[in-house]
Protein backbone atom coordinates (compact mmCIF):
# COMPACT_ATOMS: atom_id res chain seq x y z
CA UNK A 1 0.00 0.00 0.00
CA UNK A 2 1.00 3.14 -0.61
CA UNK A 3 2.54 5.56 1.98
CA UNK A 4 -0.18 8.59 2.12
CA UNK A 5 -1.80 11.18 4.52
CA UNK A 6 -4.89 8.83 5.24
CA UNK A 7 -6.29 5.80 6.52
CA UNK A 8 -5.62 2.98 4.73
CA UNK A 9 -7.69 -0.06 4.75
CA UNK A 10 -6.88 -3.74 3.30
CA UNK A 11 -9.16 -6.45 3.98
CA UNK A 12 -7.52 -9.93 5.18
CA UNK A 13 -8.53 -13.82 5.73
CA UNK A 14 -6.84 -16.35 7.07
CA UNK A 15 -8.50 -20.20 7.22
CA UNK A 16 -5.55 -22.20 8.72
CA UNK A 17 -5.03 -20.18 11.87
CA UNK A 18 -1.56 -18.32 11.18
CA UNK A 19 0.65 -16.65 13.34
CA UNK A 20 2.34 -13.34 12.61
CA UNK A 21 6.05 -13.40 14.09
CA UNK A 22 6.97 -10.50 16.15
CA UNK A 23 7.53 -6.85 13.91
CA UNK A 24 6.51 -3.43 14.16
CA UNK A 25 5.30 -0.16 11.66
CA UNK A 26 6.57 2.83 11.27
CA UNK A 27 3.02 4.10 11.04
CA UNK A 28 0.18 3.11 13.80
CA UNK A 29 -1.95 0.04 13.16
CA UNK A 30 -5.84 -0.91 13.47
CA UNK A 31 -6.49 -4.38 13.30
CA UNK A 32 -10.18 -4.73 12.55
CA UNK A 33 -11.42 -8.33 13.17
CA UNK A 34 -15.35 -9.37 11.77
CA UNK A 35 -15.04 -12.68 12.38
CA UNK A 36 -13.36 -15.15 14.09
CA UNK A 37 -10.63 -13.63 16.86
CA UNK A 38 -7.19 -12.75 17.23
CA UNK A 39 -4.69 -13.07 19.64
CA UNK A 40 -1.85 -10.02 19.64
CA UNK A 41 1.32 -9.68 21.93
CA UNK A 42 3.60 -7.42 23.16
CA UNK A 43 6.89 -8.06 25.28
CA UNK A 44 3.98 -7.53 28.61
CA UNK A 45 1.07 -8.04 27.52
CA UNK A 46 -1.30 -10.41 25.37
CA UNK A 47 -4.68 -9.31 23.77
CA UNK A 48 -8.00 -11.18 22.54
CA UNK A 49 -9.28 -9.65 20.04
CA UNK A 50 -13.05 -10.81 18.85
CA UNK A 51 -15.39 -9.02 16.59
CA UNK A 52 -16.13 -5.71 15.76
CA UNK A 53 -13.54 -4.43 17.96
CA UNK A 54 -9.99 -2.46 16.97
CA UNK A 55 -6.99 -3.17 18.47
CA UNK A 56 -5.05 -0.24 18.03
CA UNK A 57 -0.84 -1.08 17.96
CA UNK A 58 1.15 2.38 17.97
CA UNK A 59 4.14 3.11 15.65
CA UNK A 60 7.36 1.17 16.62
CA UNK A 61 5.50 -1.21 19.06
CA UNK A 62 7.11 -5.03 18.34
CA UNK A 63 3.97 -7.48 18.24
CA UNK A 64 3.08 -10.50 17.00
CA UNK A 65 -0.25 -11.92 16.13
CA UNK A 66 -2.13 -15.84 16.40
CA UNK A 67 -6.02 -16.33 15.10
CA UNK A 68 -6.81 -19.64 16.46
CA UNK A 69 -9.18 -20.70 13.86
CA UNK A 70 -10.87 -18.94 10.69
CA UNK A 71 -10.26 -14.88 10.93
CA UNK A 72 -11.16 -11.90 8.75
CA UNK A 73 -11.07 -8.66 8.73
CA UNK A 74 -9.32 -5.12 7.97
CA UNK A 75 -5.99 -4.27 8.27
CA UNK A 76 -5.95 0.26 8.69
CA UNK A 77 -2.65 2.09 8.19
CA UNK A 78 -2.53 5.24 10.42
CA UNK A 79 -0.30 7.81 9.18
CA UNK A 80 1.83 9.60 11.77
CA UNK A 81 0.14 12.56 12.16
CA UNK A 82 -3.07 10.78 13.38
CA UNK A 83 -1.09 8.53 15.31
CA UNK A 84 0.08 10.92 17.52
CA UNK A 85 -3.64 11.98 18.39
CA UNK A 86 -4.75 8.32 19.50
CA UNK A 87 -3.74 6.20 22.63
CA UNK A 88 0.01 5.74 23.03
CA UNK A 89 -0.29 2.01 24.21
CA UNK A 90 -1.89 -0.81 22.74
CA UNK A 91 -5.84 -1.17 23.81
CA UNK A 92 -8.79 -2.74 22.28
CA UNK A 93 -11.69 -0.85 21.58
CA UNK A 94 -15.17 -1.31 20.59
CA UNK A 95 -16.10 -0.60 17.27
CA UNK A 96 -19.60 0.96 15.58
CA UNK A 97 -21.06 0.05 12.39
CA UNK A 98 -20.35 3.26 11.43
CA UNK A 99 -16.39 2.93 11.30
CA UNK A 100 -17.23 -0.94 10.14
CA UNK A 101 -18.68 0.64 7.06
CA UNK A 102 -15.75 3.33 6.42
CA UNK A 103 -13.28 0.71 6.84
CA UNK A 104 -15.47 -1.94 3.95
CA UNK A 105 -15.32 1.68 2.00
CA UNK A 106 -11.74 2.23 2.35
CA UNK A 107 -11.18 -1.08 1.10
CA UNK A 108 -12.39 -0.35 -1.82
CA UNK A 109 -11.01 3.04 -2.82
CA UNK A 110 -7.91 3.31 -5.74
CA UNK A 111 -5.09 5.96 -6.00
CA UNK A 112 -7.90 8.47 -7.72
CA UNK A 113 -10.14 8.78 -4.74
CA UNK A 114 -7.84 10.82 -2.15
CA UNK A 115 -10.21 13.36 -1.28
CA UNK A 116 -12.78 10.67 -0.46
CA UNK A 117 -10.15 8.57 1.68
CA UNK A 118 -9.15 12.31 3.47
CA UNK A 119 -12.78 12.49 4.26
CA UNK A 120 -13.16 9.28 5.54
CA UNK A 121 -10.08 9.51 7.91
CA UNK A 122 -11.57 12.85 9.62
CA UNK A 123 -15.16 10.80 10.19
CA UNK A 124 -13.52 8.10 11.63
CA UNK A 125 -10.90 9.80 14.08
CA UNK A 126 -14.15 11.53 15.41
CA UNK A 127 -15.68 7.99 15.74
CA UNK A 128 -12.70 6.88 17.61
CA UNK A 129 -13.08 10.31 20.36
CA UNK A 130 -15.98 7.64 20.97
CA UNK A 131 -15.10 4.49 21.02
CA UNK A 132 -14.99 2.74 24.40
CA UNK A 133 -11.85 0.69 25.45
CA UNK A 134 -12.37 -2.81 26.19
CA UNK A 135 -10.52 -4.76 28.89
CA UNK A 136 -9.51 -7.37 27.02
CA UNK A 137 -5.20 -7.54 27.81
CA UNK A 138 -3.40 -10.02 30.01
CA UNK A 139 -0.87 -8.44 31.69
CA UNK A 140 2.78 -11.37 31.65
CA UNK A 141 5.35 -12.07 34.33
CA UNK A 142 8.72 -10.29 33.66
CA UNK A 143 10.47 -12.98 35.61
CA UNK A 144 11.80 -16.09 33.48
CA UNK A 145 10.23 -18.24 36.52
CA UNK A 146 6.82 -17.04 36.26
CA UNK A 147 6.34 -16.30 32.56
CA UNK A 148 7.26 -20.17 32.04
CA UNK A 149 4.46 -20.88 34.09
CA UNK A 150 2.06 -18.26 32.24
CA UNK A 151 3.10 -19.50 28.93
CA UNK A 152 1.71 -22.98 30.14
CA UNK A 153 -1.48 -21.80 30.92
CA UNK A 154 -2.10 -19.34 27.91
CA UNK A 155 -1.94 -23.13 26.13
CA UNK A 156 -4.10 -24.83 28.10
CA UNK A 157 -5.71 -22.87 30.67
CA UNK A 158 -7.73 -25.82 32.24
CA UNK A 159 -4.56 -27.44 33.19
CA UNK A 160 -5.82 -29.23 36.72
CA UNK A 161 -2.70 -28.17 38.70
CA UNK A 162 -3.06 -26.01 42.37
CA UNK A 163 -1.68 -22.66 43.49
CA UNK A 164 1.29 -25.01 45.49
CA UNK A 165 2.15 -27.19 42.70
CA UNK A 166 2.47 -24.22 40.26
CA UNK A 167 4.49 -22.13 43.26
CA UNK A 168 6.62 -25.43 43.63
CA UNK A 169 7.22 -25.43 40.14
CA UNK A 170 8.54 -22.07 40.33
CA UNK A 171 10.98 -23.00 43.38
CA UNK A 172 9.05 -20.46 45.73
CA UNK A 173 6.91 -21.03 48.41
CA UNK A 174 3.04 -19.94 48.14
CA UNK A 175 3.41 -16.96 50.21
CA UNK A 176 6.43 -15.43 47.63
CA UNK A 177 4.62 -17.01 44.30
CA UNK A 178 1.16 -15.17 44.72
CA UNK A 179 3.25 -11.89 46.28
CA UNK A 180 5.79 -11.55 43.15
CA UNK A 181 2.74 -13.24 40.53
CA UNK A 182 0.65 -9.90 41.46
CA UNK A 183 3.63 -7.36 41.61
CA UNK A 184 4.83 -8.85 38.06
CA UNK A 185 1.37 -8.28 36.43
CA UNK A 186 -0.98 -6.30 38.58
CA UNK A 187 -3.30 -9.08 39.02
CA UNK A 188 -3.90 -12.42 41.92
CA UNK A 189 -2.96 -15.39 40.33
CA UNK A 190 -6.24 -16.59 40.37
CA UNK A 191 -7.96 -13.20 38.70
CA UNK A 192 -5.24 -13.48 35.95
CA UNK A 193 -5.90 -17.27 35.45
CA UNK A 194 -9.61 -16.27 34.94
CA UNK A 195 -8.63 -14.04 32.41
CA UNK A 196 -6.67 -16.76 30.52
CA UNK A 197 -9.85 -18.73 30.79
CA UNK A 198 -12.19 -16.22 29.52
CA UNK A 199 -9.80 -15.69 26.69
CA UNK A 200 -9.48 -19.10 25.18
CA UNK A 201 -13.08 -19.07 25.59
CA UNK A 202 -13.87 -16.07 23.10
CA UNK A 203 -11.27 -18.28 20.71
CA UNK A 204 -13.82 -21.46 20.82
CA UNK A 205 -16.77 -19.35 20.91
CA UNK A 206 -15.45 -17.44 17.72
CA UNK A 207 -15.06 -20.81 16.16
CA UNK A 208 -18.63 -21.60 16.72
CA UNK A 209 -18.94 -24.11 19.82
CA UNK A 210 -21.60 -23.70 22.05
CA UNK A 211 -21.57 -22.06 24.93
CA UNK A 212 -22.09 -25.33 27.21
CA UNK A 213 -19.60 -27.01 25.25
CA UNK A 214 -16.77 -24.43 26.32
CA UNK A 215 -18.08 -24.64 29.74
CA UNK A 216 -17.31 -28.06 29.68
CA UNK A 217 -13.96 -28.09 27.86
CA UNK A 218 -12.62 -25.35 30.17
CA UNK A 219 -13.24 -27.60 33.37
CA UNK A 220 -16.53 -25.82 34.90
CA UNK A 221 -19.09 -27.82 36.48
CA UNK A 222 -21.98 -25.90 35.23
CA UNK A 223 -22.67 -23.75 32.08
CA UNK A 224 -24.46 -20.84 34.63
CA UNK A 225 -21.30 -20.62 36.92
CA UNK A 226 -18.61 -20.38 33.61
CA UNK A 227 -21.56 -17.66 32.52
CA UNK A 228 -21.35 -15.90 35.58
CA UNK A 229 -17.61 -15.69 35.58
CA UNK A 230 -18.08 -14.08 32.28
CA UNK A 231 -20.34 -11.51 32.99
CA UNK A 232 -18.17 -10.24 35.49
CA UNK A 233 -14.94 -9.64 33.74
CA UNK A 234 -17.00 -8.04 30.63
CA UNK A 235 -20.26 -7.33 31.68
CA UNK A 236 -22.09 -9.51 29.20
CA UNK A 237 -22.57 -13.31 28.56
CA UNK A 238 -20.14 -15.10 26.80
CA UNK A 239 -22.51 -15.39 23.69
CA UNK A 240 -23.28 -11.77 23.06
CA UNK A 241 -19.88 -10.49 24.03
CA UNK A 242 -18.62 -12.20 21.33
CA UNK A 243 -21.45 -11.49 18.39
CA UNK A 244 -20.89 -7.63 19.28
CA UNK A 245 -23.59 -6.86 21.32
CA UNK A 246 -21.95 -6.08 24.78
Amino acid sequence: MRQTDTFEAKRFRDDLGREVPPHAHDRGQFTCVISGAISQETPTRLWVVPRQRLVWTPPGVTHSARAAGPVEGWLVLVPPRFAARLPSQVCVLKTSALVLAILERLTELDDTNDATAKLLSRVILLELDRAEAVGLEIPLPRSRRLRAIADRLIDDPSEARSLDDWAREAALSRRSFTRHFEAETGLSFSQWHRRVVARQAIDLLSAGESVSSVALTLGYESVSAFIAMFKRLYGAPPARFVAGGD
